[in-house]
């Protein structure tokens, strides 16, 4: 298995800035060129980054593939699926401020 280094021609397009869907067959290696995105725009901000998915198995894998780099698990950056992100940045804090209490 290639290294998140070692990324094809097609894979190290899908690092540019203006690209934002990557579509390929199952194995043409997306998702080590989707962390290897990540890590890149993570090092290149003064902000947090989010990597997001639709699925807990591409987190779980993204996250895997992250642990050599554990600041990049960490705020202020964010690795998990669209529903973690929206409750946890949206609704848990539009909630409370409503509640007056963080929701159940």
């Amino acid at each position: 298995m290639k290294s998140d280094q070692e990324l094809s021609a097609e894979q190290k397009s899908a690092l540019e800035l203006n690209v934002r869907l990557v579509e390929a067959c199952p194995g043409a290696g997306k998702t080590r060129a989707i962390v290897q995105r990540y890590k890149l725009r993570a090092d290149t901000s003064d902000r947090g980054v989010a990597l997001l998915s639709f699925t807990n198995a591409a987190i779980d894998e993204a996250t895997a593939r992250s642990s050599d780099r554990p600041d990049l698990l960490r705020a202020p950056h964010f690795v998990g699926t669209f529903d973690t992100f929206l409750h946890r940045y949206i609704v848990t804090p539009n909630e409370s401020a409503a509640l007056m209490k963080i929701p159940i």
